[in-house]
């Protein structure tokens, strides 16, 4: 006899029955079948608890190497604006020592057109002339410690040369002629020796200043910054699609953090690149102009005052203030504001007038006429003229030189702060994003 079959229950209220095959649900709860003909959602495969640590992981990574990136870019752009600043204030320093020994050479071969006669304020203008250079001379050697091997050689220089000139000055004063013998051994060790050094030296801190101010690693804040931005995106979304809520305040905020990090360091670097081009095109390039302007006018001054201690009549040092007259010009034409080109040039050229009556005078065969136009203190006289043009591109040299360095220093100051604030970005969106995950993981235990 076979067994009846044991009765079913029936279903509860509130509970669905189960299809054939289906295990039914407990009872309290309600069955929902499942869709069917629709797509499984991104990482459905994925255990809810797992998919979210490794989202943790993901935006922390991502969101601790954009702090990385953009903080040691920045610092490391930071460094080298101060690099920059050190090292324009020593091209300065190289092009004004330049400067003053020829202004001592200019100061006191006009002084020898007086014969045995000096003159207090030539002496004096000497003398601040060579302590002023021995004076930067040390400074230099003090700041730039890569420079120092050349500046001893230029230390040396100058030692000899104030030796000789001292005997070409005792020997001028007794009506020695062989006072100009000592001179032009004094200037060739300026020419030979000296400047040459000098001249390299300025044009190494030029290129390090070139160097310094331009970098190319600002790509990197980009490219983690869009990185961790795109992890902290993905996130939400996919943490919106698993608990159907579309607003995490941690992510949002930690989005927000590395966005605005972003920015602040794009825009610093960019900022930093189009004042540093400035600086180079605009108040550096007129600073170095200048300098060069003032270096090659007092030689051409010198070249002016041995024409006519050599009564040569030209010749060879008349082609040598040609040479120097040009390079003073080609100087002046380099720099930048055309308001301040013209004005020095237009004071060069009443400079050179004054030179062209000398040399005219001195072919007449009216030398005491040349000599007398060379070194009287009149308005239309050489000094006068030359001292004009010398007062107003030195200003200029000044004034630029200045400019450029507080620009740079700005920056140097700015690049600190944004390294700060990106950094400090970076890690409150990490406090962030992980306090949005672990908030969605309390929810789902």
């Amino acid at each position: 006899m076979t067994a009846a079959p044991a009765p079913q229950q029936a279903p509860t209220a509130g509970t669905a029955a189960a299809p054939p095959g289906q295990v039914a649900p407990r009872p309290g709860s309600t069955y929902q079948p499942a869709p069917r003909g629709t797509t499984s959602a991104p990482a459905s495969g994925v255990p809810t608890p797992k998919l979210l640590r490794l989202l943790m992981a993901l935006c922390m990574v991502t969101t601790v190497l954009f702090g990385g990136a953009s903080g040691a870019v920045l610092l490391n752009a930071n460094h080298r604006m101060g690099e920059a600043v050190r090292n324009t204030e020593q091209l300065l320093r190289v092009q004004t020592i330049r400067a003053e020994m020829l202004r001592a050479d200019a100061t006191m071969s006009n002084s020898f057109l007086l014969g045995g006669q000096e003159q207090m304020a030539q002496q004096q203008a000497y003398q601040n002339a060579l302590e002023h250079a021995q004076q930067l001379v040390v400074e230099a050697a003090e700041a730039q410690p890569a420079d120092r091997v050349a500046l001893v050689k230029v230390n040396a220089t100058l030692g000899r040369y104030s030796r000789t000139m001292e005997q070409a000055r005792d020997n001028n004063r007794q009506g020695f002629p062989v006072g100009q013998a000592y001179l032009n051994d004094a200037g060739g060790q300026l020419r030979n020796g000296m400047l040459p050094v000098l001249d390299s030296l300025a044009e190494t801190n030029r290129a390090r200043v070139s160097d310094q101010t331009h970098s190319s690693q600002g790509a990197w804040i980009v490219v983690t910054g869009v990185l961790a931005l795109a992890a902290l995106i993905a996130t939400m979304w996919l943490t919106a699609l698993r608990f159907r809520r579309v607003v995490n305040l941690g992510l949002g905020a930690a989005t927000v953090l590395v966005l605005a990090g972003l920015l602040t360091g794009a825009l610093t670097m960019a900022n930093n690149a189009t004042t540093s081009d400035t600086v180079n095109s605009q108040s550096l390039a007129t600073a170095q102009a200048a300098a060069n302007a003032r270096a090659h006018g007092y030689d051409a001054k010198v070249y002016e005052n041995l024409t006519l201690i050599s009564r040569s009549g030209g010749g060879e040092l008349e082609q040598s203030w040609a040479d120097a007259s040009w390079e003073t010009r080609y100087a002046l034409r380099r720099i930048p504001d055309a308001t301040d080109r013209n004005r020095l040039t237009q004071l060069w050229d009443t400079h050179s007038f004054v030179h062209l009556a000398i040399r005219n005078n001195d072919a007449a065969g009216r030398w005491d006429q040349a000599r007398e136009l060379a070194t009287n203190d009149a308005p239309t006289g050489s000094n006068q003229t030359f001292a004009r043009f010398d007062e107003s591109v030195t200003r200029l040299m000044q004034t630029s030189g200045e400019r450029a360095t507080t620009s740079l220093r700005n920056q140097y100051v700015g690049l600190l702060v944004a390294a700060g604030l990106c950094m400090a970005s970076a890690l409150a969106a990490v406090a962030g994003a992980g306090w949005g995950i672990r908030t969605r993981l309390r929810e789902y235990a």
